[in-house]
Parts: C-alpha cells; structure tokens; sequence
C-alpha cells in the first residue's frame, strides 16, 4: 500500500471510529433510558468516565512509548525489540496498579462517593458498579495496555491504518454489546459482563493479527531494558 493509500485509509478509519462514538452518545441515550432510569444511566457513564480518569497514565505511557518506537523503527531493530518488550511490562504493571486502585475504591467506599450515592439505600446498585468498574479494569488491560503498545510498535512499520481500522471495530463493539444486554433485560451488572464478553471475543481475533505481524516484522523477544520506565523517573 503506498503511503497516500496508507493516509487515506488511516484517516477514513479514524472518522468512522469518531463517527461511532458520537452516535452512541447520541442514537443510543433514548434507548438506554427506555430500558433504565435515569439514575442507573448515569451511574453507568460515571463509570465511563471515571474509568478514563484511572487509564490516563496508561495512555499517556503509551503514547510516550509509540514516539519512541517510531524513532527507533526498522534502523535499530535490537533496541525496538528491547524497548517494545521492556514497555509491555511496564505498561502491565501500570494495569495491574490501576485494578488494584479500582479495588481500594470499591472496598473502602470512594466509589459510592464519587457515584453520588454515599447515602443510598440502594446498596445493590453501587455494589453493581464496583463490579463493572473491576471488570472494566481488567477488559483495559486484556484489550488496550498489551494490544496497545503492540498497535504503537506496529505503527513504526505502517500499520497505522490496519490498526485504525481495528479500532473502528472495537468501537462498535463497545457499543453495541452491553446495549444488546440492556435492550434484552439486562441490569447494570448485565451490561458491564456483556461489555466484557464482548471486548473479549473482540480481543482474541486482534490478538491473532497482531501476533502475526509481530511474527512478519521479526519484533522477537529481548531482554528488559529498563529506559523504558524513564518517563517516570
């Protein structure tokens, strides 16, 4: 693919995922409040966002990491190599502190505070989204912290556009698989598993491809390198 064709692609793929977000934020809220009440709707995006306030250093570090795949590229292949693993655990390890963080909330009662809902009876629901909150948690870094740093190190060899496009994918899914479980029945819990289940099936296929072409560009298991966690030094 020449690189016209490859920024064509990348940018089509790019607006279609916007696209898809903005009509599940928009299409999507009749439904979901004809199936919940408003409280359990909101409960459901303050989970969203709370969620992307909790993966902001995850994303800021990988966005750090995919400059410095792109800098190195195919020239220095042994330290694309060093840097690409090395970032994997630490980008897990930024994961795993992140669910850990997501447990305290919901155990010591934050969440409750956060949701507005310190003084509810309604404790059922808040224990709902500590689950889902937790399960989201995990589905972040089965389908965003491991696939990511392999997106941004595939990125260096022109992949951009296919990943774009795997990113339009996951978009739809993300919001179409806990709105079928609302529009079925499903609770706030429901929606939370079936958001998980989806996210899951989505990420064994990418997982497939990604490997693939880990395999094809020779990006082969290396040594840690530690210079990949100066960005918190």
């Amino acid at each position: 693919m020449s690189t016209a064709a490859r920024l064509i692609s990348g940018s089509v793929a790019s607006w279609a995922q916007i696209g898809v977000t903005m009509a599940s934020q928009i299409v999507l809220v009749p439904i979901y409040l004809s199936h919940w009440n408003v409280k359990t709707y909101g409960i459901w995006l303050a989970i969203q966002g709370i969620m992307s306030v909790l993966s902001m250093l995850d994303m800021g570090y990988q966005n750090y990491m995919g400059y410095e795949f792109l800098r190195l590229g195919r020239k220095n292949m042994p330290a694309l190599c060093k840097s690409f693993w090395s970032a994997l655990i630490f980008g897990v390890m930024i994961s795993l502190c992140q669910i850990l963080l997501t447990i305290l909330f919901v155990s010591t009662g934050i969440l409750a505070f956060f949701l507005g809902e310190s003084d509810t009876k309604d404790v059922i629901l808040v224990n709902a989204a500590g689950v889902v909150l937790i399960l989201q948690g995990i589905s972040w870094l089965a389908v965003m912290t491991i696939p990511g740093l392999m997106v941004k190190v595939l990125a260096a060899f022109g992949y951009y556009p296919r990943m774009a496009w795997w990113g339009f994918v996951y978009a739809i899914i993300t919001a179409v698989a806990p709105l079928v479980a609302v529009v079925m029945g499903a609770d706030l819990l429901g929606a939370g598993i079936a958001f998980g289940f989806g996210t899951l099936l989505y990420c064994l296929i990418f997982y497939v491809d990604l490997l693939k072409l880990l395999k094809k560009e020779k990006i082969k298991f290396s040594l840690v390198n530690t210079t990949a966690g100066k960005v918190f030094i």
